[in-house]
């Protein structure tokens, strides 16, 4: 239960003000439907987190946990390198 609840909280945390909480929202006012939507965005998310879930967990029974985080962490301050510069090279999008 403890990997539930940390798993829980990361993401929950890691999702606020992202695209997806975002979209979300627009579904529901569009379709007023809380349980609708709130099952369908959970499905989308599980179809999503399945596979990493699953190679996270064949990755760690050949790499050090240690490593992984290693990686995972120089991964992600390359994508959010690549992003910010990306974005930075466009300059403002808004006209004028």
């Amino acid at each position: 239960m403890p990997a539930a609840f940390a798993s829980c909280l990361l993401v929950a945390a890691a999702e606020m003000g992202d695209k997806t909480q975002f979209a979300t929202m627009a579904l529901a006012a569009r379709y007023q439907d809380f349980v609708a939507v709130a099952c369908g965005t959970t499905a989308g998310m599980m179809i999503t987190d399945a596979p990493a879930v699953w190679i996270g967990d064949r990755l760690s029974k050949v790499i050090p946990v240690r490593l992984m985080r290693l990686l995972s962490a120089v991964l992600f301050f390359i994508v959010g390198a690549m992003s910010l510069w990306k974005a930075t090279a466009m300059g403002p999008t808004i006209p004028g």
